[in-house]
């Protein structure tokens, strides 16, 4: 006689088959950001190379601005962009289809208790993340955050594997005290708290990086027109 599968059997694979997607959405964002940060040098580079010829008193500030968007114009264009913009694409895609992994594995769940999945750390942190994921692809129909996917599908598998390996149990009935409809309710406009922090909080940490950059690339190129 042979065993067959419980749903919670297959949730605990749909959730590794996730984590595994989104690791490999983890990398190809990180190709993506490491090809933007080598379009920011190079628009530095071009920027500076321009604000020492105005020190020499070869151009005009005009003319600098006008050449300088021009060269934006072209290094956005140039084949090197292309596949930066074809690893965030691919990024994007593998996200996707493991938050369709990811979210079979938490209805999975649920049917398996009958209840809603959100009533220990590890139902908690698995629709938490979904939340998160689900967040961030929302926002991204409105606007290009992609930047932000390694960070996301980066935290997503830290936690989730976490979770899995540190606080996955069977599937049990609810306890009575806990069958209340503020359940579902508290519990999961936490679990949507939690996601709108995540996706605040990358943002502000990448504002801090740009504006950090910003002011050594305005540094750089002061110390370039002094010392012409």
């Amino acid at each position: 006689m042979t065993d067959t599968l419980s749903l919670d059997d297959v949730s605990v694979l749909l959730v590794w088959t996730a984590i595994a997607v989104y690791a490999l959405a983890f990398v190809a964002y990180a190709i993506d950001l490491a090809r933007r940060s080598a379009l920011a040098v190079e628009a530095k580079d071009a920027r500076a190379r321009d604000r020492e010829l105005v020190a020499a008193g070869g151009e005009s500030i005009t003319d600098v601005t006008a050449r300088e968007r021009r060269a934006g114009a072209e290094i956005a264009s140039a084949p090197g962009a292309r596949p930066r913009l074809l690893w965030a694409r691919i990024g994007t895609s593998l996200t996707v289809l493991a938050f369709l992994f990811h979210l079979g594995a938490t209805v999975l769940r649920g049917i398996a208790a009958e209840r809603v999945p959100w009533s220990n750390m590890y139902e908690f942190a698995m629709t938490g993340l979904l939340l998160v994921v689900a967040v961030y692809l929302g926002v991204l129909f409105r606007y290009d955050l992609r930047f932000l996917g390694t960070f996301i599908t980066g935290l997503v598998v830290v936690l989730l594997g976490g979770a899995t390996l540190s606080f996955y149990v069977e599937v049990v009935p609810l306890m009575d005290p806990l069958k209340s409809v503020w359940l579902v309710i508290h519990v999961f406009v936490a679990s949507l708290g939690t996601a709108l922090f995540a996706l605040a909080f990358g943002l502000s940490v990448a504002q801090l990086l740009q504006a950090r950059r910003e002011r050594k690339v305005a540094e750089a190129a002061d110390g370039a027109v002094v010392r012409t």
